[in-house]
């Protein structure tokens, strides 16, 4: 952990915990916001939290002011409603909970429930209960094949447990969103004094322990699952995590007997727990959306104080780390590039920031609408982008002729363009490249036939280069390599009328699988001497493969950084003989301009080099907190903007000063053996 308790600031927007949030109805309840769950839709958030009378409400464009709107969920003849979780699929918003008869004053008949709206604001209809039995912190995902699951907890399962009986997390698939399978398996049960919700808790001798607050999240192959330890109502309440590499066999971090919480209490802090994780506005980032008590005032277990915070979600290699519970000014979630939620005024369709090419377009109740059913209508970005990632919301306007409508991935003119296209008609989403005139093959997938067409969904595409991966509803569906690589991204129909409720474009580079040759040709190796290549680029890592550990061989981007960005890459050396050291060059212009970090893996400490002109100012050695473990991934992060720039390795800050160079690259290295991957660069 950060005992800090914050990472760098570089300017800009910002923002403070506990989150500001506005409440004209000066509600009581607007401030204490218990067991958060964000969910991003049309570019919108919305947080749904724990409340007496019903399911809280709020509403946020930024993930930082945030607006009551009072309750998206009442039940008549039910109170307590616990632990909600939100998810839109198809049309339709699914809120699952747990809440108590009115007249019962026992906790254990929170049984989970399921409701259903066609608004993210509700009002959510009770539809049936899961289970009849104590049930709580449902999370509902969905897998890269479609499938969904359900996360959640109960008592009963390791209840009469004589070692360590408690509250557990078990994992059920769901044959449709209303009904689970009925097969739960186990997925993490207590293992630590550190779960225990109270001592012999119901007077048999035995401590009871909870693990709860299950939320899964899936990244480069591993699955993980954080979790909340212990009783909300301690201090010490804390978030863990576990993870797998198959999504059925679960190992706690580091091990099931170690306690090392990703967020704890801290001296202005306490009671961090039960979060949920939401997507920054650029797409890329994700932050731990999560609630905490002020421990500097006094603690009143009568009244509800727990508010609502966030911290950044970061990475150390494969591991889960995070800077807060922070409670000073931190840098507020990136913003994308491009981004535009339609809520100008009705009437008028274009803005500066957009070209119309055809086609009736206008904007109305935060959606902009094609109307012509006369031609092939499309409008443009200003701008032209090359990496990128982007979240557009669409719908077709069903019409008995069919509909056809989508997004450009790439427009240069109406010779030259990649085109992304729902078919409402053949019920198929479909993806081609018309270079000079000339239509190339459609690569096309099959849409199940419950799929609505006539309501909000996300496409997102992930472009580097000429290779585009397109996902649906967060499902990868098409991927392909195209000649085009940069130009104008935009909307389009073709004789049909359709809507558009937001898009979201984050200048982005990242490997992508099958996109290989894009991602190498978009760094260089530095000179060395001899005829044989040092690297060598395999599955998505630089590899250094000499052996000599004198010389430093390094690669570098092949373009310049923009003004403000985030670069992070992860390394591992599996042989400390066959290895010295590793480099990471924050900013590089030329061998006489640079900003240089090595880090000596017999001492693991690190060296910092400023050289400017060819004068080089050596910089305080840092001493890595627990050492530079062999086997594992560490992680080199840098941010750069207003003028500033920092750098870390794993958590240890190295670098908080202004920016060194304009217009840089950066690059990596090592003395020996080595492994680079996980390179991003996010604008």
């Amino acid at each position: 952990m950060n005992n800090e308790h914050r990472l760098p600031q570089l300017g800009g927007a910002n923002y403070q915990n506990p989150l500001t949030i506005a409440d004209s109805g000066q509600s009581p309840d607007a401030q204490v916001i218990p067991d958060p769950y964000v969910l991003k839709h049309n570019g919108e958030y919305y947080c749904y939290a724990t409340g007496g009378p019903g399911v809280k409400l709020l509403r946020s464009k930024d993930l930082v002011d945030w607006t009551y709107e009072g309750y998206a969920l009442r039940q008549e003849g039910q109170k307590n409603f616990w632990a909600p979780s939100v998810l839109y699929d198809n049309g339709t918003f699914y809120m699952y909970y747990s809440s108590t008869p009115e007249q019962e004053e026992d906790p254990h008949f929170e049984y989970m429930k399921v409701s259903v709206s066609t608004s993210p604001e509700g009002p959510f209809t009770y539809v049936k209960t899961f289970f009849g039995n104590f049930s709580i912190d449902a999370h509902v995902v969905r897998q890269d094949d479609g499938a969904f699951y359900l996360y959640y907890s109960v008592n009963d399962y390791t209840g009469t447990s004589a070692s360590r009986p408690g509250t557990v997390i078990l994992r059920d698939r769901l044959i449709d969103l209303l009904t689970p399978e009925g097969k739960p398996e186990l997925v993490l049960a207590p293992t630590i004094d550190e779960e225990i919700f109270a001592r012999n808790r119901f007077g048999d001798g035995r401590d009871w322990h909870t693990i709860e607050g299950a939320f899964y999240l899936q990244r480069r192959g591993k699955h993980y699952v954080m979790y909340s330890g212990n009783a909300f109502t301690h201090e010490h309440y804390y978030v863990g995590y576990a993870m797998s590499a198959d999504g059925r066999n679960w190992r706690k971090y580091p091990d099931d007997f170690t306690y090392s919480p990703v967020i704890r209490r801290n001296e202005r802090v306490e009671g961090t727990g039960h979060h949920s994780l939401a997507m920054a506005p650029n797409n890329v980032d994700l932050w731990m959306v999560y609630h905490g008590r002020d421990a500097t005032q006094q603690i009143d277990q009568a009244q509800e104080q727990r508010q609502l915070r966030m911290d950044p979600l970061l990475w150390n290699g494969e591991r889960i780390w995070t800077p807060g519970p922070t409670y000073a000014k931190q840098d507020a979630p990136a913003m994308p590039a491009f981004r535009d939620l339609f809520e100008d005024t009705d009437g008028e369709a274009a803005a500066a920031n957009w070209r119309t090419l055809r086609g009736e377009w206008t904007r109305q109740g935060g959606k902009l609408t094609q109307t012509s059913h006369a031609c092939a209508a499309a409008m443009i970005t200003s701008s032209a982008f090359r990496n990128y990632v982007c979240e557009v919301s669409l719908r077709w306007r069903h019409h008995f002729l069919g509909g056809v409508y989508g997004v450009y991935a790439c427009y240069q003119d109406d010779r030259n363009y990649v085109l992304v296209e729902l078919d409402a008609g053949r019920g198929r989403l479909t993806m081609h490249e018309v270079r000079g005139g000339i239509r190339g093959r459609a690569t096309e997938a099959a849409l199940p036939p419950a799929f609505r067409f006539d309501c909000d969904q996300t496409l997102r595409i992930e472009k580097l280069g000429g290779f585009c991966r397109v996902l649906l509803g967060g499902v990868p569906m098409l991927r392909e390599r195209y000649g085009l690589r940069e130009g104008a991204i935009g909307l389009a129909t073709r004789f049909t009328s359709a809507s558009f409720a937001s898009i979201e474009v984050t200048r982005h580079l990242e490997h992508r699988e099958g996109a290989d040759d894009e991602f190498a040709a978009l760094f260089e190796a530095a000179d060395t001497s001899g005829v044989f290549a040092s690297w060598a680029f395999d599955q998505g890592a630089f590899v250094c493969q000499t052996d000599d550990t004198a010389a430093e061989q390094t690669v570098f981007s092949a373009d310049s950084l923009p003004a403000s960005c985030q670069v992070q890459l992860d390394f591992v050396v599996e042989s400390p003989a066959a290895s010295r050291s590793v480099v990471f060059y924050a900013a590089y212009r030329d061998k006489q301009n640079y900003l240089k970090f090595e880090l000596d893996l017999a001492s693991s400490e690190v060296r910092g080099h400023m050289c400017r002109a060819g004068d080089v100012l050596d910089l305080p050695p840092i001493r890595l907190a627990g050492g530079c473990e062999r086997h594992l991934l560490h992680s080199f992060r840098s941010r750069k903007g207003h003028d500033r720039l920092f750098v870390m390795l794993n958590e240890t800050i190295l670098y908080d000063d202004l920016a060194a160079f304009d217009g840089e690259r950066f690059g990596f290295g090592c003395r020996g053996r080595a492994r680079f991957e996980g390179i991003t660069v996010t604008e």
